[in-house]
């Protein structure tokens, strides 16, 4: 079968070739193998019957151009943010690219669920494009599906997240759908019923995974409520949730002032008149009353299984480790290296995650341990300063290349401070971190209670005070 597929596939390539090389004029083909073996330091030359693209970017964008290819940098794209009078937030960052992608963020994640309705936005997730607004679950796939779009929803500790992706032209009908899924969804609760056994394959597949179990665990010590829960329903919870509780939980939380729409790749006016017609119907909601998030730490979970390795995770608490604290989350983003770093609104983890040998598992978190020791008492070399800080800039530069990574960090951003950070100014000051403020940030890491999960074959793990006796951090 696999030899019959790949002859198949073979047979298509060889076809579209011959298509293509028909309908291209010899020169064109000479230019076209001489532009694929242009370096990806140089623009591709000019070939006939290429069009340059004919949307003119607003007013205000600076576009430099090479041949009939433009050459465009993050600083470049033209960014806009417009509070609507029930407090939805819209924000757009205009790409000029054939593709847009449109994401409503619900500030209601797991972290905002009581004790019984914990799994609700795991639920909403999963519910998130069934019947809404007129549309049956069908209807809205399809719709999508004939205007070569996607849909996808996601769910944090603070978020739902709703998305589209899809070619540009058709943003109406993508915003319509995420809205009615936002603000009027039908919830039946055969259809939620039939979402258990999807949410149950879910929670066993995360219990297998070490990382993901391990994650969810640290949280859960570390965290005595809010950061606390789990994004996953929990198992006593499973077919427990009904429509009406998933209403109720909306109606609280699924409001103006907790919602923000973020837009790339479109423009910033249309998207605003679209989304003042779609969510008008959304009540602004009263001031934001959310609990204070508390870390307790000092907490150790061993799990021992059968399993060949050994995972394990030290992490604690550097005040404030929060996105309200910008330095902080650059100070912690370039000490992180292959560190655990987890920021949110009002809070924050960090420390070291490793996998390693049951033997040799001690072993290598003291190593760490120490290593992270070298660091606090001033131990960083310039060289190795410089070469953290490009990590951190080249994965902010990776991470804008996809419009969801891209939109993540606006939501981020805006749901904390009201405002966007252009990229190239989060870069200068990630230059401008001294080696004195990285080791003042690794000397407050662990000067709170510390909290240790491990997992798998525990037969050579140290107990966390093992750990930390010896190893000064001051």
């Amino acid at each position: 079968i696999r030899t019959a597929c790949f002859s198949v596939r073979k047979k298509m390539a060889s076809f579209v070739l011959r298509r293509a090389a028909g309908r291209l004029a010899p020169n064109s083909l000479q230019r076209w193998a001489s532009a694929a073996a242009v370096p990806l330091t140089e623009s591709l030359p000019y070939y006939e019957g290429a069009e340059p693209d004919s949307r003119k970017p607003p007013e205000g964008v600076k576009v430099h151009l090479t041949s009939h290819r433009s050459k465009r940098q993050v600083s470049d794209f033209f960014d806009q943010v417009t509070k609507l009078s029930n407090g939805v937030t819209v924000a757009s960052l205009e790409t000029h690219s054939f593709s847009s992608t449109l994401s409503v963020y619900v500030r209601a994640g797991s972290r905002f669920e009581t004790y019984s309705q914990q799994g609700l936005s795991h639920l909403l997730k999963k519910a998130a494009f069934l019947a809404a607004g007129g549309r049956s679950t069908f209807r809205v796939f399809r719709e999508i599906d004939h205007v070569g779009g996607s849909l996808s929803a996601a769910n944090t500790r603070e978020h739902v997240v709703y998305r589209a992706q899809l070619l540009r032209g058709n943003e109406d009908l993508a915003l319509d759908i995420l809205s009615k899924a936002v603000v009027s969804p039908d919830l039946r609760d055969w259809e939620i019923q039939d979402l258990t056994p999807r949410l149950a394959l879910e929670v066993t597949a995360h219990e297998d995974d070490p990382e993901s179990s391990i994650t969810e665990t640290l949280h859960g010590t570390a965290f005595r409520n809010a950061l606390g829960n789990s994004v996953l329903t929990p198992r006593f919870n499973l077919g427990h949730v009904t429509a009406s509780d998933l209403r109720a939980y909306m109606d609280e939380w699924f409001v103006g002032r907790r919602i923000t729409l973020v837009g790339i790749g479109v423009d910033h006016q249309e998207l605003v008149s679209r989304a003042e017609s779609s969510f008008s119907s959304v009540r602004e909601g009263p001031s934001s009353d959310e609990e204070t998030c508390h870390y307790c730490g000092g907490g150790e979970v061993h799990v021992p299984s059968r399993s060949g390795l050994t995972h394990a995770a030290i992490v604690s608490k550097r005040e404030p480790v929060s996105l309200s604290s910008e330095q902080d989350v650059l100070l912690a983003g370039v000490l992180q290296a292959c560190a655990l770093n987890f920021s949110y609104s009002d809070n924050g983890l960090f420390g070291f995650y490793v996998v390693s040998e049951p033997q040799n598992a001690g072993r290598l978190l003291q190593a760490v341990m120490q290593e992270f020791s070298s660091v606090a008492k001033g131990d960083v070399s310039d060289a190795d300063l410089t070469r953290a800080k490009n990590q951190l800039k080249a994965r902010y530069l990776m991470g804008v290349e996809q419009s969801t990574s891209l939109s993540d960090s606006i939501a981020a951003q805006l749901t904390q401070n009201g405002d966007y950070t252009p990229l190239t100014t989060t870069n200068q000051k990630v230059d401008a971190i001294t080696k004195d403020a990285i080791v003042q940030f690794a000397k407050s890491v662990f000067a709170t209670r510390s909290t240790f999960v491990a997992r798998g074959n525990l037969s050579a793990t140290p107990r966390m005070q093992q750990l930390l006796e010896g190893v000064s951090l001051r």
